[in-house]
């Protein structure tokens, strides 16, 4: 379950990115079925996982992924130990992940 970020969250080396899109929803964000590139950031030391919103997965994190009135698709960010960084619209290319991950990691 996520944990609430510290009042200024600090940069941090790794990253769990959680993609939450509607699987029937059309077309499917472009960005979620680019496996390389995911496989990529995980070759960085980043970890991933796209979740279906009408999964029984995705209710605990609800109030994550709508966070600051962001509708899915969204990105939520979180450490590797499950602090919430951040929820942003999922952005439509890999520039834009990249940019988010230089933005909480600084590289």
């Amino acid at each position: 379950k996520p944990v609430p970020p510290d009042p200024e969250p600090k940069v941090v080396d790794k990253l769990f990115l959680l993609l939450f899109f509607d699987k029937a929803q059309t077309p499917v964000p472009q960005i979620t079925t680019d496996l390389e590139y995911w496989d990529g950031l995980k070759a960085r030391g980043h970890s991933w996982r796209k979740i279906d919103i009408k999964n029984v997965d995705a209710k605990p994190w609800e109030p994550y992924y709508t966070k600051n009135g962001v509708n899915p698709p969204s990105l939520v960010i979180v450490t590797t130990d499950w602090k919430w960084l951040g929820t942003v619209p999922l952005p439509k290319d890999k520039t834009g992940v990249d940019n988010i991950v230089k933005l909480f990691t600084g590289k």
